[in-house]
């Protein structure tokens, strides 16, 4: 997630706004999580469907945003700076161990989306929208901890080195 939906304050947006705000949002969640599907497809199919599933979460949720607003019109779909996957850096660092360390900076940027929807949710002025926030807020917690038992069974090696044993 892009520092837009998250370091804006959520207190006092207009209905529209709030929309906005909200479908901005999970178009940059779309965005990441089809980015770090295609990624892992080469390393981890399992994480890589279950990283897609999330992005089709998003494109739902999308939907419902576009058939509340109605007649309202919604910013374009947003592309922004394409991030490129994270290449090993140091000795010994190999691809599996930075598609890891991705991977648990998707379960951070999965508990920042749940904290939007939280904020979201507690300064909504917009009756209509409350059903998608509450929905929204439940499914991302539920999405936080997935990724976080998936990440006790990705077959990716640790990210600190085994000890040795005597």
């Amino acid at each position: 997630m892009t520092g837009t939906a998250r370091t804006l304050p959520l207190t006092g947006l207009t209905p529209e706004q709030q929309l906005h705000r909200l479908w901005a949002h999970e178009q940059e969640e779309r965005q990441r999580y089809r980015r770090a599907a295609f990624h892992f497809l080469t390393l981890d199919l399992a994480t890589s469907r279950l990283l897609a599933l999330l992005g089709m979460e998003c494109e739902a949720r999308l939907a419902r945003i576009e058939s509340l607003a109605g007649p309202r019109r919604l910013p374009p779909a947003a592309f922004g700076k394409i991030e490129h996957w994270p290449t090993a850096t140091g000795i010994g660092d190999d691809p599996d161990a930075v598609a890891r360390r991705h991977f648990t900076q998707e379960i951070a940027a999965a508990k920042c989306a749940q904290q939007f929807y939280e904020a979201m949710c507690e300064s909504n002025g917009m009756l209509a929208l409350q059903g998608i926030l509450n929905e929204g807020f439940a499914q991302k917690r539920t999405e936080h901890l997935l990724l976080l038992e998936h990440l006790e069974t990705l077959p990716l090696p640790a990210s600190t080195p085994p000890t040795p044993t005597s």
